[in-house]
């Protein structure tokens, strides 16, 4: 067992080491014909995206079969847990680190059997890949022009899972004579925490290998669905690589195409200790797509895989189960909380609702208040604000209170009342410095009162007029969103991300249509890029990761923005300036993203949502150059530098972007890195300082 610093130091050479093969890509690359393959590489995007999005589906099919009969999940929640695990494993070390990950997740299923069908689907994943392994390989040598070289490597392959198959052959039949003679094997007795933990442990072998034989040769048949199903997953990325070299113009045949997966297929396996395939993945890509004479495609490939991997690895954590729970919280009451319920007194643990609504009431809990009903928000702005008990007045709604508190049991104690003697009994036992208390609306007028009061709390203090402006658009969608389709904030999230790169791409074509178009993505991905904060906040769902991962966007945005504007402006006017002034933005850009996370990491007390007010409070309260520095790095915001890009795309000037992107990304982070030290000193989190709680903001 490697201790810590030895741990530690592996991913960093294994980390290191990918990061050398991906310079030693790059280096035999030919970047330049990558601008000529952008408009093609770009529309193919979403069809190449296809034959992955099936390679999910096809694996959690997979994985559905292999649990006992009755205690399968839904496919929905198993795909669910499969992105998140997988996104797990792609940061971490691939197809290993996401299986326990998928066991803990799945907690309505027995750890025995949700271990056993992990186990029994990747088993049935490794057969499969080594079989078609040895079968790809051996028609890769008998149809395909192979070097001398790669014929080496491919019978190589072939030998190696010849030899492999013959093992495990043998293995299966020695087993087969022996199995049943000893399934159980009784322990020396322990005793202590030790021995406990032990047979803890033998129990949940046993029941492991009894899940496991039931499994195998139980039911043979859906055995073999199982292998027929990851081998169609097999062939779905060897589809992948067939649609991108197409795409591409560069002819390809599906032999070929099962040549090229065959090979990175073994090499990312012999890798997987190299988080992320940093490296891997385009050296194998561009290697065997060499190996196939379609070198051509090449680069085009390695880029289509490795997108398609963060996008994957994206939507995993956006889904992630877990990802936004409520989390309570102690503060003084903060200003951004939605109404009508207010923050909690500190020291009060109780919050008493008064519903002194009728029968036929002009209100009911139905109705909805920030896009949910208005019974569940109550409940559910209690849990955020940290009540550990509420009690609540309904003389004619007690019973639907009870059923909307079932929901959200365990998280605070809820008690209702109808009779009038029993509730004054129990209130006048309260004493009054203990708990708070809020009145239901019961008009129409209080209700719309208190949806325009949470509306209001949205808009941050750290808003500027175009923030504000945005958030008079974004707010109906998003109270829109959660009325129909509760959507999570994190997917949000992913989908404005992939509008940033869909627009970075539009812009990297260089016409002024496709600029024109890119900008009203842009624009669009603005406006929408406040709905991710207002989700969670109007959901309740608020977590430092969602606030990460806006900033991951955020920031994707504008290198996608940067880099697309770049190409574009050299391909427009032909003029190789624009790779320097892009190279100067990128660098300044790349130095600011740098100091803010520092910033965002050390200097916010655990709260990165803090970051722009402290950062702006301090900025106005400086000398007059810092001040002039907040005031212009507004123009660099989500929230207004779409507009500037909209107007120089309709007067065809979007190089100015780059010359003005590259003056200010470059006083903006000197001016940091200036105040770098007077901002630190609240990273102990004791004292934030007064900015960061007289003007709380979330994520936007």
């Amino acid at each position: 067992m490697f201790r810590r610093p030895s741990r530690t130091l592996l991913s960093t050479l294994a980390l290191l080491l990918g990061v050398v093969l991906l310079a030693l890509t790059l280096v035999h690359t030919d970047l330049r014909s990558m601008g000529a393959l952008s408009w093609q590489l770009g529309a193919a995007l979403p069809l190449a995206l296809l034959p992955g999005a099936a390679w999910h589906a096809l694996r959690t099919w997979a994985w559905r079969g292999c649990f006992p009969a009755g205690q399968a999940p839904s496919f929905a929640r198993l795909f669910r847990v499969r992105l998140a695990a997988e996104a797990f494993s792609f940061v971490t070390i691939r197809g290993v680190a996401g299986e326990p990950l998928k066991v803990a997740l799945l907690q309505e299923v027995p750890p025995a059997a949700a271990a056993a069908a992990v186990a029994l689907e990747r088993v049935a994943y490794l057969v499969v890949t080594t079989v078609i392994v040895g079968a790809a390989a051996g028609v890769a040598l008998a149809t395909l022009p192979l070097s001398h070289q790669w014929m080496r490597v491919f019978q190589a392959l072939a030998i190696a899972v010849g030899c492999l198959m013959a093992g495990v052959v043998v293995l299966l039949l020695r087993g087969g004579r022996t199995r049943g003679t000893r399934d159980d094997v009784s322990a020396e007795p322990v005793s202590g925490r030790g021995g406990q933990m032990a047979r803890g442990l033998r129990r949940f072998g046993r029941e492991l290998h009894a899940r496991w034989r039931e499994l195998v040769y139980g039911d043979r048949r859906r055995l073999a669905v199982l292998l027929a199903v990851q081998t169609a997953a097999y062939l779905m990325m060897a589809l992948e690589v067939w649609v991108v070299l197409w795409a591409t113009r560069v002819p390809i045949t599906m032999a070929g195409a099962m040549a090229i997966e065959t090979f990175t297929r073994v090499v990312s396996m012999l890798s997987a200790f190299i988080p992320g395939g940093v490296g891997v993945l385009e050296a194998s890509n561009v290697a065997a797509a060499a190996a196939v004479h379609a070198s051509a495609g090449a680069a085009a490939l390695a880029i289509v895989r490795r997108l398609r991997g963060l996008i994957w690895c994206a939507a995993g954590f956006a889904v992630a189960p877990g990802a936004g729970t409520p989390a309570t919280s102690t503060d003084a009451p903060s200003a951004t909380e939605p109404a009508p319920v207010t923050g909690r007194t500190p020291g009060r643990q109780t919050l008493v609702v008064i519903d002194e609504a009728p029968r036929e009431a002009e209100v009911s809990l139905s109705d909805r208040l920030g896009g949910l009903p208005l019974g569940e928000r109550l409940v559910r702005a209690a849990v955020h604000a940290g009540y550990a008990r509420l009690l609540i007045w309904s003389p004619a709604r007690a019973l639907a209170w009870q059923a909307i508190a079932r929901r959200h049991a365990g998280r605070l104690k809820v008690a209702a009342f109808h009779d009038a003697a029993e509730w004054d009994r129990f209130r006048s036992a309260l004493p009054s410095d203990t708990f708070d208390t809020q009145h239901v609306p019961l008009t129409c007028a209080a209700l719309a009162s208190a949806e325009r009061a949470v509306r209001a709390s949205i808009v941050k203090p750290t808003d500027g007029r175009l923030a504000r402006f945005n958030r008079r658009l974004s707010t109906p969608i998003s109270v829109w969103l959660i009325r129909w389709t509760r959507l999570s904030a994190n997917v949000m999230s992913v989908f404005v991300l992939a509008l940033g790169l869909a627009a970075g791409w539009l812009f990297s074509r260089g016409d002024y249509t496709s600029g024109v178009i890119a900008a009203a993505i842009s624009l669009a991905a603005s406006i929408l890029d406040g709905c991710d904060g207002e989700l969670a906040r109007l959901q309740f769902h608020e977590s430092a990761f969602g606030c990460w991962l806006d900033t991951l966007g955020d920031y994707v945005y504008y290198v996608a923005t940067f880099t697309g504007l770049t190409i574009g402006a050299v391909r427009h006017s032909g003029r190789p300036v624009f790779w320097w002034i892009g190279g100067a933005l990128l660098v300044g850009t790349l130095l600011t993203f740098a100091l803010l996370i520092l910033l965002r990491h050390r200097a916010t007390a655990g709260r990165p949502e803090r970051l722009h007010a402290t950062a702006k409070a301090h900025f106005t309260a400086g000398r007059p150059w810092a001040r002039l520095a907040a005031q212009l790095s507004t123009c660099a915001t989500r929230a207004t530098m779409p507009y500037g890009i909209m107007a120089l795309a309709l007067a065809g000037q979007l190089p100015v972007v780059l010359l003005l992107g590259a003056l200010g990304a470059h006083v903006f982070w000197i001016s940091l890195a200036v105040e770098l030290r007077r901002l630190l000193p609240g990273a102990s989190g004791q004292t934030p300082g007064p900015s960061a709680h007289a003007t709380p903001a979330t994520s936007a």
